[in-house]
């Protein structure tokens, strides 16, 4: 098809990588010797990760421990990086008090391995890049040359012939006039004393290359330089690829449905409708509020595409979000067999295995046949019980029509003779929903062992017929330099070793190091956290995919960026292209992108059952950013009872440097408490410290890490950070401190009350909430987002029955169960966006008995997915019809008594 969109690829890709440049100042680790550089570390000896290409050494960090915690606490921006071969000179910036240049030439992403009360230091050679501080020394002829370089050192590294006559030749032709004798003396290494020796004596003059290897912690920035190399293979390649070119377009073409949903029965309507909508358009769109099973969404629609035989590619800007999602395929459906997760640094090691075992055979065959399971059949007897139970509803409230308007002729007599006979028994609807229950329970079961073999069945079925692709995947993966192994990955052929390995996990900072850019590879892309994610970031997954899933919520942090308007309004300029909000980098997420070049409404749905949190959590954020859409599952009396939320008043002062020191050292005071309490449990509960401001953030982290070991972090899963830092994560339990006080300026108050940062803030905590604050009139004088949340916590009760609202049928059944002492009988309780008729709580269990057919508020039917909602609640539910109960009264009771007492035992 010939495309409509405004601009052309190449224009459209340029402009979005220069924009993403701008925003992602390339990290240069210049001076390794500056302060500016934390926890670093410098071999003294000789150098052996890539001289003598060893897994790993030994990591004699004098401050190991504090180097542990300062990763753990700042994982989502740090990393630590292993600095090969030092660059020395001076640098011309005339604003730097220290201008010594000590630059690695090349850095590679590290990780600290412990094994029996020792560390060790393993380093990533696949990702390594080229210190752009380094390259900004290129001889002046050679300085647009920098890809060439990077191509020709890269086919060095790690090989046998490194420092070796053609080592010198190449930086001695990009480096002209450098000095580098001193590398002969490899793997010898200089010292940190020697090398600043050398500076204060004098020596160095020019540029100088020398031997050397330290360890920095850095911002991990230099992950853009991936991103920036597929953007600029994706412009000289200048073509859409088909999910691109229809989003761009704002149409869909028209789609062959997969063959089946398989989820259908784990999965409330929205669910299922955003399952359908990857199946039926190009491009769909998932809105997920906080807790509404987003996660288990994706992980349903990912075992959907597997069983029908399609690939996809599963991203994140957040390596958070990317985890837990392999955590919940791993845990829930057992795909660990099937998936390639790219986060793990030891990935490569770990495919190569798995690959050695296909190649010789050895994995699972065929055990059964998954046709033996028969879901069709079941899907089908299930599809008949369904319009059964809708028509025997049907059939009771016309015959209570018929007595509300009377009896007006023979046909109404006859009907309602009909209506009553013995033959339709005003037990069957009980019985239809019970057969329905029994189908879904062995649809249910049917299916995790379908899985398993139709998985079994496809994968046996392609390693036989891709076996060549495979033996040539294992050479790839075995080649000794990330060039290689690129060129080699580059000549397989993707479609089928998607066949054998048809699920990938990959962090969107990191697809340049692991697959090749090759249009439309897989069949799907699924972009998690959408709505944190910039439009350039996310076009080298687009790109790769046929068909694209994009999720998020707009109500949540969208991505940061720092390039001007003017910047980028100069920069379509040169491109020459023409105005649109498509081209707005710095205002739109890739969700925004999405969401306003939807071609129809019905490629987007929208998760509302909220499952993660009680309602005294979730409330404030339901009535102010989603109207009140959110059905709260985990909203049953015992629930609605118990106050989650401890609202702690404090008299502090949040100082000049904007640090409250009474609110830290309550936080300090709380987490002793909470881990003291949970302290011998084996599965404590995960503790999560949140703040809107990074200061009191960065206050709270120093104290932790004088007070909690590495271990104890570990144990509790104890993380520290901002809204932007906590998104797509949530803890069991969550302290938020909120900083502020009365006197506190403006801006800090405005910054707290965006509606993204506070809506994050607050929906963290899945079991319970501390809120700790310094505010007193503030909170009765004002109307923002922390004065209306702290009133709505001190103010919060349970919502009371209202007996206006019953009716004569309620009022019977109600009188009944409370004769028999059946339990606590509450009647019109609201669940999950549910007034429900009357609500037995016996033993801790829930009981709901729908009243079908009186004239009056409660004589529709609740609907059968309903009914699977409340039972994901932990409510049982007893479709009761009215002329049941009056005809058969003794009957009708005999039933409810089984229903509750028989459900206890």
């Amino acid at each position: 098809m010939q495309v409509s969109i405004m601009f052309k690829p190449k224009d459209f890709y340029a402009y979005l990588k220069d924009c993403y440049q701008l925003d992602n100042q390339i990290l240069q680790v210049d001076n390794v010797l500056s302060t500016k550089y934390k926890f670093k570390w410098f071999e003294t000896r000789e150098e052996a990760l890539i001289h003598e290409v060893l897994p790993l050494i030994p990591y004699h960090q004098p401050k190991i421990e504090e180097l542990k915690k300062e990763l753990s606490f700042n994982a989502l921006e740090t990393q630590l990086f292993y600095g090969f071969i030092y660059l020395l000179g001076y640098q011309e910036n005339e604003w730097l008090k220290d201008k010594r240049l000590v630059a690695p030439l090349l850095l590679f992403p590290a990780e600290i391995i412990d094994k029996e009360d020792l560390s060790y230091l393993q380093i990533s050679r696949e990702n390594c890049v080229i210190n752009p501080a380094v390259l900004s020394k290129l001889t002046e002829k050679y300085a647009g040359a920098k890809h060439d370089f990077e191509k020709s050192l890269f086919l060095k590294l790690n090989s046998n012939d490194i420092l070796s006559d053609q080592w010198f030749a190449l930086l001695d032709r990009y480096f002209t006039g450098c000095e580098m004798e001193e590398l002969l003396f490899m793997p010898k290494v200089w010292s940190r004393q020697k090398i600043s020796r050398s500076f204060s004596e004098g020596k160095i003059e020019g540029l100088k290359f020398v031997p050397g290897a330290c360890t920095v912690v850095a911002n991990k920035s230099l992950n853009s330089l991936k991103v920036s190399h597929d953007l600029e293979s994706m412009q000289n390649l200048n073509t859409w690829s088909s999910c691109l070119e229809d989003i761009l377009n704002g149409e869909d073409k028209a789609l062959v449905a997969l063959d089946n949903n398989y989820a259908s029965t784990r999965l409330n309507d929205e669910q299922n409708k955003a399952v359908l909508n990857a199946s039926t358009f190009t491009n769909s769109v998932i809105i997920g509020p906080p807790g509404t099973g987003k996660s288990y969404t994706i992980s349903n629609l990912v075992v959907d595409i597997l069983l029908n035989d399609k690939s996809v590619l599963l991203v994140s800007k957040s390596k958070q979000a990317v985890d837990v999602l392999r955590e919940m395929l791993t845990r829930e459906f057992q795909l660990e067999d099937y998936m390639v997760n790219t986060s793990s640094p030891r990935y490569r090691r770990s495919l190569m295995f798995r690959l050695k075992r296909y190649l010789n055979g050895v994995y699972r065959k065929h055990e059964g046949n998954s046709s033996d399971y028969n879901l069709k059949g079941l899907y089908r007897n299930k599809e008949t019980l369904e319009k059964s139970f809708k028509t025997e509803v049907e059939r009771e409230l016309e015959l209570c029509k018929i007595n509300l308007e009377g009896l007006g002729g023979w046909k109404s007599k006859w009907r309602k003779l009909y209506l009553e006979s013995p033959f339709l028994s005003g037990a069957k609807i009980q019985r239809l929903q019970e057969k329905i229950e029994q189908v879904n329970l062995r649809i249910n079961s049917n299916l995790k062992e379908f899985t398993r073999l139709k998985l079994a069945e496809l994968k046996s079925e392609n390693i036989s017929k891709h076996r060549k692709v495979l033996s040539n995947f294992y050479n790839a993966l075995d080649q000794s330099n990330f060039t290689q192994l690129k060129s080699a990955m580059e000549q397989l052929d993707s479609e089928k070793l998607l066949k054998v390995f048809p699920l990938w996990l990959v962090n969107l900072g990191e697809l340049n190091s692991v697959l090749p850019l090759q249009k439309n590879a897989f069949d799907f892309v699924i972009i998690d956290e959408a709505t944190q994610c910039d439009i350039a970031t996310a076009l080298p997954a687009l790109y790769r995919a046929k068909r694209a899933v994009v999720v998020g919520d707009p109500n949540q942090l969208k991505h940061y960026s720092f390039v001007s308007k003017n910047a980028q309004e100069n920069l379509r300029r040169v491109y020459e292209l023409t105005e649109s909000k498509i081209l707005d980098y710095r205002g739109r997420s890739v969700l925004d992108l999405f969401v306003h070049q939807l071609h129809s409404q019905n490629q987007l749905s929208f998760l509302q059952e909220h499952f993660r949190s009680t309602p005294s959590i979730i409330s404030f954020s339901n009535d102010h950013f989603y109207e009140g859409l959110l059905k709260v599952i985990k909203s049953t009396p015992s629930y609605i009872r118990e106050q989650n939320i401890q609202l702690i008043d404090l008299k502090g002062v949040r100082n000049k440097e904007g640090v409250n020191e009474q609110e830290v050292e309550r936080v300090r005071s709380l987490l002793k408490e909470i881990t003291l309490r949970y302290k011998g449990l084996q599965a404590p509960p995960s503790i999560g410290v949140i703040s809107p401001f990074s200061v009191q953030v960065k206050a709270i982290q120093r104290v932790l890490k004088d007070e909690f070991s590495i271990e104890e972090m570990k144990q509790f899963k104890l993380f520290c950070g901002t809204p932007y830092q906590f998104q797509g994560s949530e803890r069991d339990i969550v302290i938020m401190s909120v900083v502020v006080d009365d006197t506190s300026h403006s801006s800090a108050f405005l910054h707290l009350n965006k509606a993204e940062v506070f809506n994050v803030a607050i929906t963290r905590a899945k079991s319970f909430q501390y809120v700790i604050h310094s505010l007193q009139e503030h909170v009765f004088k004002k109307d923002d987002y922390i004065a209306k949340y702290i009133r709505h916590l001190k103010e919060q009760h349970i919502q009371s029955t209202r007996d206006d609202m019953k009716d004569e049928f309620q009022r019977e059944v109600q009188s009944f169960i409370e004769s028999r002492k059946l339990g606590q009988v509450y009647t019109s309780f609201p669940v999950a966006g549910s007034l429900l008729d009357v609500l037995v709580v016996k033993d801790a269990r829930s009981y709901f008995i729908d009243l079908i057919g009186y004239p009056g508020k409660f004589k529709g039917a609740f609907s059968l997915e309903r009914y699977q909602t409340l039972k994901r609640s932990g409510i049982e539910t007893f479709p009761l019809r009215y002329s049941y109960w009056k005809q058969n009264q003794k009957e009708a009771k005999e039933s409810i008594l089984t229903f509750v007492e028989g459900s206890t035992k």
